[in-house]
């Protein structure tokens, strides 16, 4: 009986084998397929979810150039375009240099031109046609959830792989950047890749390494918060004994590819910077927060008073001298607050609105959170449009920085996972730390392939734990009943 049995079982399999081979495959390729399955249907829900948003806004004909980041992005991709240069044309320096404005100010300052150049290329082939973009970044998103796996996978195992790909598919901050003309998908992207090449030069391969420093270097040109990034990595590996000249590469390469840009900021204005970006947030975001606090004012019309400073005193570095040090020990408060709290549970309510009823509707919850507190500012949240999505993405998104930030404290135990896990953890705290007072979601976007990555495996090891005991239950009964009957 047991032989007719075992007989019928390699039957099948034969018969297995002849319909795999009469379809142009042969067996190894039907068990990869068989394998991939889990991923490719998490790579599909990942797309459905990110199309199906974008065919909700295009059926809606809403406006992808509505706010203020998008606008400047555009414009730039549209004179590169059209003249070549990289400059807002409708933003007349003549006109802002009569005001005193200074010029390192203006919008082709404030940007680097990673992000500008890549709509660029869109629009030259296409047409200006942002929707044709954000098509573009939604695949992007979708690529991320791969390469999320493939993340995950080098570390943890294929089962680990399919369940961080699958928390990327479904989070609601990269579906939301997925369909917004920002450079935050495609930054991701690129940090994520730098990343998975700097794994694989930890064998001792420079130019692996070399590689991850010009990504980087790449990443910091879509978004300048992450241009001192490589000298974080670059430190931690230093720390961890890897060879020098792994680390040196990661800098070196970095610094060639923003070196160029910065240069370019200097010819034009005399001054030596790669984006002005950091000191206007400092100016308008960090310390406005913090005075609006200090004084019971209001952000809004602390604002105003900056810019009328600004222009009187011709720049912000005499604002920024006199107001820090009376501000210090708020804005040292606030950023820790932003970044050790508001972060890891950021949700973009004001996007959610812009999709659900087609415009941005101000909820001030984020001003409240520092005039009047939370209790406030929550019940703002749920009481406009998209707040209860926001709740959500922040409960989501809370949940599994928590099992993330637990995987990678749990990965500095292993050998074989130290040197990533403190990589992982030092990325974190960068983006943490320099997202400053206001916490969007789509700041997080870099961290998320990493956080998902840990979670996955926080996840994968208490069911697969849970499994071996209910297992071990199992035997166990098994064995005392055939004791029983013995």
């Amino acid at each position: 009986m047991l032989a007719s049995r075992v007989e019928g079982k390699g039957e099948r399999g034969r018969i297995a084998t002849c319909m795999v081979s009469a379809a142009g495959l042969n067996p190894s390729e039907h068990s990869f397929y068989k394998k991939h399955l889990s991923l490719i249907v998490v790579l599909l829900l990942a797309a459905l979810l990110r199309f199906g948003l974008l065919a909700h806004a295009a059926s809606h004909k809403l406006d992808l150039v509505g706010w203020t980041d998008e606008k400047q992005y555009h414009w730039l991709a549209v004179n590169i375009v059209q003249n070549h240069r990289f400059s807002v044309p409708f933003y007349n320096y003549d006109e802002f240099r009569k005001v005193g404005f200074p010029q390192y100010l203006t919008v082709g300052f404030l940007r680097t031109p990673g992000f500008p150049v890549f709509l660029a290329a869109v629009y030259s082939a296409v047409g200006v046609r942002p929707y044709a973009a954000v098509t573009l970044i939604a695949i992007l998103s979708c690529i991320l959830c791969g390469l999320t796996y493939i993340f995950a996978s080098r570390l943890f195992g294929h089962r680990t792989g399919v369940v961080a790909a699958l928390i990327m598919a479904v989070s609601p901050d990269a579906i939301l950047s997925s369909c917004s003309l920002l450079a935050d998908t495609p930054h991701a992207v690129l940090i994520l890749l730098a990343i998975l090449s700097l794994n694989s030069s930890l064998n001792g391969a420079p130019q692996k390494a070399a590689l991850s420093g010009l990504i980087l270097g790449i990443a910091a040109l879509f978004k300048p918060v992450s241009l001192y990034l490589p000298i974080v990595l670059s430190g931690v590996l230093a720390f961890t004994k890897t060879r020098v000249r792994i680390w040196l590469a990661v800098t070196a390469a970095a610094l060639i590819v923003v070196m160029p840009w910065c240069l370019r900021n200097y010819f034009a204005t005399g001054k030596w910077f790669f984006s002005t970006i950091g000191i206007y947030n400092l100016v308008f975001y960090n310390l406005a927060f913090a005075k609006a606090e200090a004084i019971k004012s209001n952000v809004d019309t602390v604002r105003l008073d900056y810019l009328r400073k600004l222009v009187a005193e011709s720049g912000p570095d005499s604002i920024v001298r006199r107001e820090v040090p009376l501000y210090w020990l708020i804005l040292l408060k606030n950023q820790l607050v932003g970044g050790g709290f508001l972060f890891w549970m950021a949700a973009d309510r004001l996007q959610w609105s812009y999709f659900l009823k087609g415009k941005f509707i101000h909820s001030g919850a984020h001003d409240r959170l520092w005039d009047t507190g939370a209790v406030a500012a929550v019940a703002r949240i749920l009481n406009s449009p998209g707040g209860v999505a926001a709740v959500f993405q922040a409960l989501f998104n809370a949940l599994y920085s928590v099992l993330g930030l637990t995987g990678m404290v749990n990965a500095l135990r292993h050998s074989n996972t130290r040197v990533m896990a403190l990589l992982c953890l030092s990325i974190c705290a960068y983006y943490a730390l320099t997202a400053g007072p206001v916490g969007f979601a789509r700041y997080r976007l870099p961290t998320d392939p990493f956080l998902a990555t840990f979670a996955a495996g926080v996840l994968c090891r208490w069911f697969g734990n849970r499994l071996e005991k209910r297992k071990a239950a199992e035997t166990a009964r098994c064995s005392e009943a055939r004791q029983t009957v013995v």
